[in-house]
């Protein structure tokens, strides 16, 4: 789309691509696969797909992980695979027919946690961004969730 470094555009065709490629070469669906090589042998008992309090990611890596480098989007941070909007941290996503929103403020200790059964843009907007952005505004004014319009990554 644009030479490196040149713009920033985020979108979960990657994710979705490197789904298809474990499943692909394992032969194994995807939670079966994380299941198996991933969880059981980490002894994580008691989680579907994803490690209860991120026991199998280091402390240097979680570090690594609340570095978010500025973005051209005014007051946005991301780094690795979480981003940072005028103190939120967290990340959202997509997938067809839904949208979600999960994001914590420190200073707080708030958690948002946001699930849209669409993934129909209004004006430009996704969805879970304009409902965080209207809850952030009433229980956190002074830190408020409001990235500007993206195009679509879709």
């Amino acid at each position: 789309m644009f030479p490196p470094g040149e713009k920033f555009f985020y979108g979960n065709t990657n994710l979705i691509l490197l789904v298809l490629v474990v499943e692909k070469a394992s032969g194994q669906a995807l939670d079966d696969y994380v299941q198996e090589h991933i969880l059981d042998p980490a002894g994580a008992t008691a989680t579907d797909v994803l490690p209860d309090g991120e026991r199998m990611v280091s402390a240097t890596t979680r570090k690594q992980r609340l570095i978010t480098p500025p973005t051209p989007i005014p007051g946005a941070g991301y780094g690795l695979g979480i981003f940072d909007v005028r103190g939120w941290i967290g990340h959202n996503g997509f997938l067809p027919g839904y949208e979600s929103l999960t994001i914590y403020l420190p200073s707080a200790q708030a958690t948002l946690v946001v699930v849209l059964n669409t993934d129909i843009d209004y004006k430009n907007q996704e969805p879970s961004t304009l409902f965080g952005d209207a809850i952030t505004r009433i229980v956190s004014a002074d830190h408020v969730f409001n990235l500007p319009a993206q195009p679509a990554a879709r």
